[in-house]
């Protein structure tokens, strides 16, 4: 692995947010997000894996206590969440007000 590219998958920003939360929210709130990253949106499965295989920690969690996990299910990108839970993603964290991965998927539908 990239040394270069570890430091960004586990880098964060003012909010907690690493790329991977930045990924699975669809969002390009990361400054540090290399293209293709920086476009991708939700259910970008391949930008996620690419992550992960830079190093990316799947249950990082962010300033709300959420983990990638948490906002791929709240989003409803099922793709992305097959993908953090065969890293090992945790179904078991719970975020800064309790809620669990079940609460936010259950949420999302």
């Amino acid at each position: 692995m990239d040394a270069a590219a570890g430091a960004i998958a586990d880098s964060m920003n003012n909010r907690g947010d690493t790329p991977l939360h930045c990924v699975a929210d669809g969002s390009n709130r990361h400054s540090r997000l290399p293209q293709p990253a920086a476009g991708a949106r939700r259910g970008h499965v391949d930008v996620v894996r690419e992550l992960l295989a830079a190093g990316a920690i799947a249950d990082s969690m962010n300033n709300r206590g959420h983990t990638p996990l948490h906002i791929v299910l709240k989003n409803g990108a099922d793709t992305v969440a097959h993908a953090l839970l065969g890293v090992g993603a945790s179904i078991m964290v719970t975020d800064a007000r309790g809620l669990s991965v079940f609460d936010l998927a259950a949420s999302a539908r």
